[in-house]
C-alpha cells in the first residue's frame, strides 16, 4: 500500500499529467517528451531580454522574433534558406525565451538544460543550474553561449534546450528552518567547520 507521501509524488513523475501545468504563449510550442526520455524538449520562441515585457509581464521582453530584418541586429541575423536565423558567433551569448509558463508541484524544481546535440556543438546553457521554482509564473529563458570556434545558427521553433524536473528533498512543501540562537544548539559533527574535501584530507594527513 502506498504511503500518502509516495502517492502524492507519483502523479508528478509521469510526464504531462495533471501533476503539472503549462500555458503555451503566443509564438511558443508545447514541450515534447520523446519515448523514454527523462526530459521534455523546449522550443525557441524568440531572442529575449532578461526583463519581462512591460505589457505582458508573464513573458520575457522580445528583442527579435525571427520575422524580418532588424537593422539593430544586423551583425547577427541572416536570411538562410528562406528563414531568418540568429547567428551566435564564438564567445557571444544570447537569451532565448522558451514560450511557455508552467506550474510545477510544490515538491519539484525545474531546470532548463542543454540537449545532447546542443552540448556536442559547444552551445552552453549558462543558467542551467538556476531552478524554476514551483511558484514562478512567467516564461523561463535560457542564456546560451557559444564556447566553440564556429558560428551557431539559432532558429525559431528549434529545440536547443530541455526541461528536467527534480524532486525537492523536503518533508513538507512549506519547509522552514528552526532558528536557534547558539551554535551549541546544533549537533556536533566530525566535519565541523571543514569545507568540501576537508574530511578526506584530514584522514590523509594524520
Amino acid at each position: 500500500m502506498l504511503t500518502s507521501k509516495v502517492a502524492k509524488i507519483l502523479p508528478f513523475v509521469a510526464p504531462l499529467t495533471e501533476g503539472w501545468k503549462i500555458r503555451v504563449l503566443p509564438g511558443g510550442k508545447r514541450p515534447v517528451r520523446h519515448g523514454a526520455a527523462v526530459a521534455h524538449d523546449l522550443y525557441t520562441r524568440a531572442i529575449v531580454d532578461v526583463h519581462p515585457d512591460p505589457k505582458k509581464p508573464y513573458m520575457r521582453k522580445t528583442l527579435y522574433n525571427f520575422r524580418k530584418f532588424r537593422k539593430k541586429f544586423k551583425e547577427n541575423i541572416r536570411r538562410i534558406k528562406g528563414r531568418w536565423v540568429w547567428i551566435l558567433y564564438p564567445g557571444q551569448s544570447v537569451r532565448i525565451g522558451i514560450g511557455v509558463v508552467m506550474e510545477l508541484p510544490l515538491n519539484q524544481a525545474g531546470y532548463v538544460e542543454p540537449r545532447g546535440s546542443s552540448a556536442n556543438r559547444f552551445l552552453e546553457v549558462v543558467n542551467c543550474h538556476v531552478p524554476i521554482d514551483p511558484d514562478f509564473r512567467a516564461e523561463p529563458s535560457a542564456l546560451l553561449r557559444n564556447t566553440g570556434n564556429e558560428p551557431i545558427e539559432i532558429k525559431k521553433g528549434e529545440s536547443l534546450v530541455q526541461l528536467t524536473r527534480k524532486l525537492v528533498n523536503v518533508d513538507d512543501p512549506i519547509d522552514e528552518p528552526l532558528e536557534v540562537f547558539s551554535l551549541n544548539d546544533m549537533s556536533i559533527t566530525s566535519r565541523g567547520v571543514g569545507q568540501n574535501g576537508s574530511t578526506n584530507s584530514r584522514r590523509r594527513h594524520r
